[in-house]
């Protein structure tokens, strides 16, 4: 089988009103691609990273909380938070 036509693409994405995102596949293997992607999405979403520190003002990485400027976006994440995938609590 065949992968769509980028104008195929659009048309499906567009009639659904979801993320073109959602039919990428983004070959994550290693951090660095993890944090590459995290900070072009920084671009585009305008995010806020908070952590709490240790006492030498390093970063405790397991503090680590990503949220957006965007309320909506915020309000969103907090309906995915709270059910989870497919409804299911969120862990």
């Amino acid at each position: 089988m065949s992968e769509p036509k980028p104008s195929q693409l659009l048309k499906i994405v567009n009639a659904l009103d979801i993320s073109i995102n959602v039919f990428m596949d983004f070959d994550i293997e290693t951090v660095s691609d993890v944090l590459s992607l995290i900070l072009k999405r920084n671009e585009q979403l305008d995010m806020v990273f908070e952590a709490e520190r240790y006492e030498d003002e390093s970063f405790n990485p397991s503090t680590i909380k990503i949220s957006f400027k965007n309320p909506l976006l915020n309000h969103n994440g907090r309906i995915h938070e709270s059910k989870g995938i497919a409804g299911e609590p969120f862990k």
